[in-house]
């Protein structure tokens, strides 16, 4: 029994190879490659909170529904947020927008 989410997705990565290949995969979860490589290693940074949480959740519902209830969104709150310090505020629970929104504006213009 997996103690933790990052234990339950690196055991069904095991059982997805049996029922879905690579591409049905991608095709179904609109993940890149190295996305499910690194969502199948446990890892849950592997992109931003909600959405590492919705992709591990429907990751998890595909492969085995009967462990749905494992996973929890705080733990990949917390993971992401760890993640991208340069973008947490001092209180480290709100994102501090306007670097956000500065590197969003950098990426956009230049």
């Amino acid at each position: 029994m997996p103690k933790t989410p990052s234990d339950l997705l690196q055991e069904l990565s095991k059982e997805r190879k049996k029922k879905f290949s690579d591409t049905v995969l991608q095709e179904k979860l609109k993940l890149s490659t190295q996305q499910i490589a690194e969502l199948e290693k446990g890892n849950l940074n592997f992109t931003v909170y909600p959405f590492n949480y919705y992709h591990a959740k429907t990751y998890v519902g595909l492969i085995n529904p009967a462990y749905m209830n494992k996973l929890i969104p705080h733990h990949f709150e917390a993971k992401s947020q760890s993640g991208n310090s340069s973008l947490v505020g001092e209180d480290k629970n709100e994102i501090d927008f306007k670097k956000f929104f500065h590197k969003i504006k950098k990426y956009f213009h230049g």
